[in-house]
């Protein structure tokens, strides 16, 4: 048996949950037909009329519960079980009258209560204190720092001519600049086939055939390739043999290399010194 809905009128069949036309709710609509409109007009006849309700009534707004702690608490009443409720009979909806101009939509921010005892601001704890112990107290703050080894004296290993580090200490040269390692020679000897040269500490010789230049112009008299003024050689403080070419034509030579004009030459024990192509001494530090 058809039934009609309570709102719209359009039949459905028993069973139905929602009618498919406006969507009214009938799952509470009883098993007899509601009465007809002409039996709701009676009806609506008889009854006095009511304003229309207006459309979303919004509620004052109130304000915001204060917290309040909790008083003492006095007897509690005994429990009283709820009333019943009496039955419904069959649903019946009101007549929703004219309907006017919709307010627009105003959304509700609600308010957050304001608590009126802020918590404490939380406090760190202090970091742990080690305690120190008696024999800690009892050592003076300078004796805790831990002592560094003594720094080796590493001048005592250099060389005194060029202040290299020396890897052998025992060396009798240098093994950077090639100098003599052992005490302080105080003469410089130079043996030529003609005769024996000596040079001391601090002392300049010149070496040629010209007489009022050359203290030893005799032994290079014989000579013609052996300039006047020659080769100069001379013994410094610190115990070095040094050389030095004065711009000779034929030149001079240090264990055959030739030495450029002007230019200073350490010599060394051993060496070989050679004035032109026939004069060819040898170095002696003692």
């Amino acid at each position: 048996m058809a039934m009609n809905c309570p709102t719209c009128r359009t039949p459905f069949q028993p069973g139905d949950l929602i009618c498919l036309t406006c969507g009214a709710n009938l799952a509470r609509v009883g098993r007899r037909n509601p009465p007809t409109r002409e039996e709701e007009g009676r009806r609506q006849q008889g009854r006095p009329q009511q304003p229309p309700a207006q459309q979303n009534p919004q509620p004052p707004a109130q304000p915001p519960e204060r917290y309040a702690p909790p008083g003492p608490r006095g007897p509690q009443e005994p429990y009283a079980p709820p009333a019943q409720e009496p039955q419904q009979g069959p649903y019946e909806p009101p007549d929703p009258g004219p309907r006017g101009p919709q307010a627009p939509y105003e959304p509700q921010h609600p308010q957050e209560p304001v608590h009126p005892y802020p918590p404490p601001p939380r406090q760190q704890p202090p970091p742990p204190q080690m305690p120190s112990r008696r024999e800690e107290t009892l050592i003076p703050p300078e004796a805790r720092q831990p002592q560094r080894p003594a720094a080796t004296d590493s001048t005592a290993f250099m060389c005194p001519h060029c202040e290299a580090v020396l890897t052998d200490p025992a060396a009798a040269q240098c093994n950077v600049c090639l100098r003599p390692l052992r005490a302080t020679p105080t003469v410089l000897r130079v043996l030529f086939p003609t005769a024996e040269l000596k040079v001391s500490v601090g002392q300049h010789l010149v070496l040629g055939r010209d007489v009022g230049q050359s203290p030893v112009a005799g032994t290079f008299t014989q000579y013609d390739n052996v300039s006047r003024r020659h080769t100069t050689i001379w013994l410094d403080p610190s115990g070095t043999a040094w050389v030095r070419d004065e711009r000779s034509t034929n030149g001079t030579f240090v264990n055959g290399q030739r030495l450029p004009p002007g230019v200073e030459a350490p010599l060394n024990e051993g060496d070989s010194l050679r004035l032109a192509a026939d004069v060819t001494g040898t170095v002696h530090l003692s």
